[in-house]
């Protein structure tokens, strides 16, 4: 296949990595797999040996192969994508931290509801211009015992996200350096 020089005003280098790149993300050429020789691709696109060392260097700083001395190029294993916790935690309704927020939900909801109901039992303290003021709600020691434990939870909830974001962060940085 030669490249069509005549019709793009690109470098010839940047064509022979853009034809590979775009056999290495088909799979044509799969992860591990070894490119066709420095040679072999001469030969293929018509182009010099310092062309398409530049077309392959071009890939390799992309992190998309990489070279071993005496043997050749070779298509890098690209890293699994990293998923997003956050937005799987809100679309996964199994995620720990989507069931714990469900159940804290609820708990506000009941508490919310009971406090209500009591206010309005009794009658509101009213201020000066008539409308109901700063109304006292006695809380029970079991709304309390709830409240401890959903700010608990929340607190391992900000725990465990931290510790996945730490988490992903390592890997961010090693799927950059077996890049570089």
């Amino acid at each position: 296949m030669t490249l069509p020089l005549e019709d793009d005003q690109r470098p010839p280098y940047m064509l022979a990595a853009e034809d590979l790149r775009r056999q290495i993300t088909a799979g044509k050429i799969k992860p591990g797999e070894r490119l066709p020789s420095a040679r072999a691709l001469q030969e293929q696109y018509g182009l010099a040996s310092s062309t398409v060392q530049s077309a392959l260097k071009l890939l390799k700083d992309e992190g998309l192969i990489y070279s071993v001395l005496g043997r050749g190029s070779y298509v890098r294993p690209q890293p699994k994508p990293l998923g997003n916790p956050i937005e799987e935690a809100m679309t996964n309704p199994n995620h720990p931290h989507a069931v714990f927020n469900r159940r804290y939900a609820e708990q506000l909801e009941r508490m919310h509801a009971a406090m209500e109901a009591e206010a309005a039992a009794g009658d509101p303290e009213t201020d000066e211009s008539g409308q109901a003021g700063a109304e006292t709600v006695e809380v029970s020691t079991s709304d309390l015992a709830t409240l401890v434990e959903l700010v608990t939870g929340l607190a391992a909830q900000v725990q465990q996200v931290q510790q996945e974001v730490r988490e992903l962060r390592a890997q961010v940085e090693q799927a950059e350096q077996s890049a570089r």
